[in-house]
């Protein structure tokens, strides 16, 4: 019988199926190129991405530097205070409803168009929190206060940086130095949080933003929340021998010794915030506001005092 046999394949169509095969293998193998090089990409804008993200985070969250000077004696403890509180977190202010040393700096001064500082542009305010961007870990000082933070409430280097020294013996080249030593932490725009009494605070703006430093003031309200009478002053924040009329205008003197060597619009803000300042105190004095136990003052008074010292 003729028996069936099947006719071999040919050489040819095993190449052809042999190419095919490795051309389903090289699709395959460039799909998953395609895929990898996608993700590679991908992750790397991701990447990208992300360390922008975290540039504009870390500038955002920079840290404060606290820098506070001194003032008078009696004033200087309650800023040690002040500045150890601060530093550790444990302060808690609770403002007065009237405080004394805050003004209506979102409206310029009576008919004269004057700017107060704080202003919330040249110069903003600043309210210590326990959050990253508003927090101050460590202090400079400058002045008796530095003994005082060292001394009593034990704050040293690193958290504390004295900027008084043979050579450092002025207001200005304290600031000055404080500025070099920033730019040498790599602080793209050195930016302090001033501390001291707010009647010294418009001369240090000037000097401070003079030596290239951005202000922030510790927000003006803030400080009628301090327990002045603890430390043996009234409620303006001096010992209560302190002649407030005469110590403003010394504090006035001092700011136009530098007239003409700073900027002129914030020489003028500054010079109209101690004309405030020297008006509500003379206003409270005129009107004997200080109560017996010299404590506190009429909210009353300081609020027609605020009333009638920004409409000048």
């Amino acid at each position: 019988p003729k028996v069936a046999t099947r006719k071999p394949k040919s050489g040819l169509g095993k190449v052809a199926k042999l190419k095919r095969e490795v051309k389903k293998v090289a699709d395959d193998e460039n799909r998953w190129t395609y895929v990898l090089i996608g993700c590679c990409c991908m992750g790397f804008m991701a990447l990208v991405a992300l360390l922008v993200t975290l540039g504009r985070f870390s500038s955002e969250v920079e840290e404060v530097a606290l820098v506070v000077f001194s003032s008078t004696p009696g004033t200087d403890t309650a800023l040690a205070w002040l500045t150890a509180s601060i530093l550790d977190g444990s302060w808690k202010p609770e403002v007065d409803e009237v405080p004394l040393f805050a003004h209506p700096a979102s409206r310029p001064r009576g008919k004269t168009g004057e700017v107060l500082l704080p202003d919330e542009n040249v110069v903003s305010s600043w309210i210590p929190a326990k959050v990253a961007g508003e927090r101050a870990n460590r202090a400079y000082s400058f002045g008796d206060v530095s003994k005082l933070l060292r001394r009593v409430h034990e704050l040293v280097p690193p958290r504390l940086i004295s900027l008084e020294s043979d050579e450092i013996t002025t207001e200005a080249a304290a600031f000055t130095s404080l500025y070099k030593l920033q730019k040498a932490n790599n602080q793209r725009s050195p930016k302090i949080a001033l501390l001291s009494h707010p009647y010294q605070l418009p001369y240090l703006t000037v000097l401070a933003e003079t030596a290239g430093l951005e202000v922030l003031h510790l927000n003006l309200a803030l400080y009628s929340s301090i327990p002045w009478a603890d430390f043996g002053c009234s409620p303006f924040g001096y010992s209560r021998d302190v002649d407030i009329t005469d110590l403003l205008a010394e504090k006035s003197r001092e700011l136009h010794s530098v007239k003409g060597r700073v900027n002129a619009d914030l020489y003028k803000a500054a010079d109209a915030t101690l004309a405030y300042h020297g008006c509500v105190a003379k206003f409270l004095e005129d009107r004997k506001s200080l109560d017996a136990d010299a404590h506190k003052l009429a909210a009353k008074d300081v609020r027609a005092a605020a009333t009638k010292c920004s409409q000048v």
